[in-house]
């Protein structure tokens, strides 16, 4: 493994075992000039957030889904937060029952 991904696991080994460093959770404010960088309503305004806690909640995530998954502990109803899975999957098949519904009570 590369220098750089044994200390990236290193550490992200470390967050998971001993919890989640404060640091990571803050964000940079960061001003971008529009026009004349004197005048104040010219700055807008972004917020850097640190990808360390980007990385760790994804990480987190696939841990938790891959468990959940593992063990059945998931509904088969549940199509959201799951791979290869859509709630569009539930959305087209309700629109679907919605027209026949519709329909057979046009008919009766």
């Amino acid at each position: 493994m590369p220098q750089t991904h044994q200390w990236l696991a290193t550490i992200m080994d470390h967050a998971i075992r001993q919890g989640f460093l404060e640091d990571w959770v803050m964000n940079w404010i960061k001003p971008i000039h529009n026009g004349v960088k004197t005048l104040a309503p010219n700055y807008r305004t972004i917020m850097v957030s640190l990808v360390m806690a980007t990385l760790y909640g994804t990480i987190m995530e696939q841990n938790i889904s891959s468990w959940a998954e593992h063990h059945q502990k998931t509904s088969t109803c549940q199509l959201g937060f799951r791979p290869k899975r859509s709630i569009v999957d539930h959305l087209v098949t309700l629109q679907g029952e919605s027209i026949y519904i519709y329909e057979l009570l046009e008919i009766l």
